[in-house]
């Protein structure tokens, strides 16, 4: 596995890059969901969104948190709100692994984001 590094620069804007598990092309269809999880999270973090680029199985998007620490909390919530929040129908409940299931996953997105 490659050996994974975050930045953490104080003011400083972050790119990141969040694929859905098994790049299963379920964003477009789920645009507002995916916006409210950024209104949800931009309500707990200070941050702002300096764009974003929603393609069928991924994410793109640049911003900038008050506290630069925070960045991997906002990324995590907004994926967590996203999940949990997702028809029953989208969710890759037979493709799951062991792991998959013993972290509680739901089969919405890829572990990491980058």
């Amino acid at each position: 596995m490659p050996n994974y590094k975050r930045v953490f620069a104080d003011n400083h804007y972050i790119f990141i890059t969040a694929v859905t598990f098994k790049r299963n092309p379920i964003l477009i269809e789920n645009i507002k969901l995916l916006r409210e999880s950024f209104k949800k999270t931009q309500g707990k973090y200070n941050y702002e969104i300096f764009g974003i680029v929603v393609l069928p199985d991924h994410f793109h998007m640049i911003l900038k948190p008050d506290n630069i620490n925070e960045y991997p909390k906002i990324i995590s919530l907004i994926k967590w709100h996203f999940a949990w929040n997702i028809d029953e129908k989208y969710i890759m409940k037979n493709q799951l692994s062991k792991s998959n299931i013993k972290r509680k996953e739901k089969g919405i997105w890829q572990r990491r984001y980058y």
